[in-house]
């Protein structure tokens, strides 16, 4: 009996001890590290060595060439990474990998509002990155139905100003290579904002481009099952901002605003412009498809699907269909 009770504790001390290791996290686990000024990947490399796991970042959001300094012993991986990194990422698990991933900095929209009976209202604020705070240039922030719009200076600032008789206004805001944010504002109310930006997710899938990746053609024929060919043509809808004569006619944010407006487009029956930007659907117009397009001097449109008459030029970003004459010349992206 005495040697039953005595297999039955050891079954016990084993099992419980089995428990114990395997509830050990990664994070949990002591180690011992001690360098002076040496690379950040190779000290993480020291790290995951002494752990005996494996670390997984992308190398845009960790400075791998920066030089640290640790000396830890018999302490936590949490401690040592959260002295590391500064408390800026968050870990997570998974089996034996450590993942790091950049905390999103939490910041109110809305920092001050206060109301107004004027007919219009102003919007006004920064324009941030949501993991490094920083302040973000060139972004474009539009209202599509008002179809206001303004672009950040080098401060990341900027103003908006909407129309009280809207009874709903909202706003989206883009630049190239974050996520888009859109928010819906409440009217009649001057407000001042901070708006997050998060980049583009990098934990994606990595692909491997070969040279004859770079570039498509212009035109690609499918052959349906009925027999009949079918050719699709390349849009590029930034192709005459990065001509010369564009280039020239165009201002760098007007350029810049195309490239961020990629995916927003909208119509409406007619445009008047006395220059490029100076247009009755004001600086989105490069965004609008018009039926009807008149330009006293020269004007930017996104598209025409009727007439348009300039006195000097006309530069439309995609497609005229029946009718486009000017003083000097046209420029057109499409066919």
């Amino acid at each position: 009996m005495n040697a039953f009770y005595r297999k039955g504790l050891v079954v016990c001390f084993l099992l419980g001890f089995s428990i114990c290791a395997s509830a050990q996290t990664i994070l949990n686990k002591s180690i011992t590290v001690q360098v002076n000024k040496q690379r950040l990947d190779n000290v993480l490399e020291i790290i995951s060595n002494n752990g005996n796991f494996y670390f997984s970042y992308n190398s845009s959001i960790v400075k791998r060439d920066s030089l640290v300094s640790l000396n830890f012993t018999n302490k936590p991986v949490r401690e040592v990474l959260n002295y590391l990194f500064n408390n800026r990422y968050d870990y997570i698990e998974s089996g034996n990998y450590l993942i790091l991933r950049r905390k999103a900095i939490t910041i109110a929209a809305t920092v001050k509002q206060s109301p107004t009976e004027d007919k219009n209202y102003y919007l006004a604020g920064y324009i941030i990155d949501e993991f490094t705070g920083e302040r973000l240039n060139n972004a474009s922030i539009y209202e599509p139905d008002q179809l206001a719009s303004d672009l950040t200076d080098g401060q990341g600032a900027f103003t908006l100003k909407l129309k009280s008789r809207y009874k709903t206004a909202t706003i989206t805001v883009s630049k190239d290579s974050y996520k888009d944010t859109t928010l819906t504002i409440q009217p009649k109310l001057n407000q001042q904002l901070i708006i997050s930006l998060r980049p583009q997710d990098h934990f994606t899938t990595m692909i491997t481009v070969s040279p004859e990746d770079y570039f498509l053609p212009d035109t690609i024929e499918v052959k349906l099952p009925t027999g009949e060919t079918v050719t699709y043509t390349k849009e590029d809808t930034i192709k005459v901002q990065r001509s010369w004569i564009g280039r020239f006619l165009l201002s760098s944010k007007q350029r810049m605003q195309s490239i961020n407006l990629g995916k927003f487009f909208t119509t409406r029956a007619f445009q008047i412009s006395l220059i490029p930007g100076l247009s009755t659907q004001g600086k989105l117009s490069p965004q609008i498809t018009t039926a009807f397009s008149v330009n006293v001097l020269g004007g930017y449109t996104g598209g025409v699907s009727f007439v348009e008459l300039g006195g000097l030029f006309n530069i439309t970003k995609t497609n005229v269909k029946y009718v486009q004459a000017a003083g000097l010349l046209n420029l057109v992206g499409g066919d």
